[in-house]
């Protein structure tokens, strides 16, 4: 809804902007210096741009609560914390976990898009070893291939492969 309202009245001024350089009949006086109804319509983008992007950062702080909130509380039943569970209620319950996991990962996501565009993201850089990082995500992610169907394998050039990075973000790259 925000993202059509902030389209919609970006639209508009373009609409203003091209009917206001029409009435001018084409002409390219003055055009060194953009019209102030230019400037001011990218003065108004800007602060839209800015609003939406702290709307993101509200809503996905505000939606990270209640799903962390439900993930443990699947946690605590699949361990068994409140008594035995039916394969049937544990199923269902696993998927609870497993759909509140992804809907974490996908506000984390809208959290980071947030910061970078508000330059605010925070980097923990630390020398590490590459090829020690892919061979833990390959190994990590191989029995999820496997039970898709699919041989999940890394090889890289011997020796060690040391870069400098945030060891946390560049996980994130190489699983994606």
């Amino acid at each position: 809804i925000i993202q059509a309202m902030l389209f919609a009245e970006a639209a508009e001024f373009s609409g203003d902007l091209g009917a206001k350089l029409r009435d001018r009949g084409g002409r390219r006086e003055g055009l060194s210096q953009p019209p102030e109804g230019l400037r001011a319509a990218n003065e108004r983008l800007k602060e839209l741009d800015r609003l939406k992007s702290e709307f993101v950062s509200i809503a996905s702080h505000q939606l990270r609560s209640p799903l962390t909130a439900i993930k443990g509380y699947a946690s605590l039943l699949l361990d068994g914390s409140f008594g035995a569970l039916t394969p049937a209620v544990k199923e269902a319950i696993h998927k609870i976990f497993v759909s509140s996991q992804l809907m974490i990962s996908s506000v984390e996501d809208f959290l980071n898009i947030s910061r970078i565009e508000q330059g605010k993201m925070k980097y923990e850089m630390s020398n590490f070893n590459l090829q020690e990082l892919v061979h833990s995500v390959t190994e990590e992610l191989r029995p999820i291939a496997q039970r898709k169907g699919l041989h999940l394998s890394h090889s890289s050039t011997a020796g060690v492969h040391m870069i400098r990075g945030d060891i946390g973000k560049m996980r994130q790259v190489v699983v994606n």
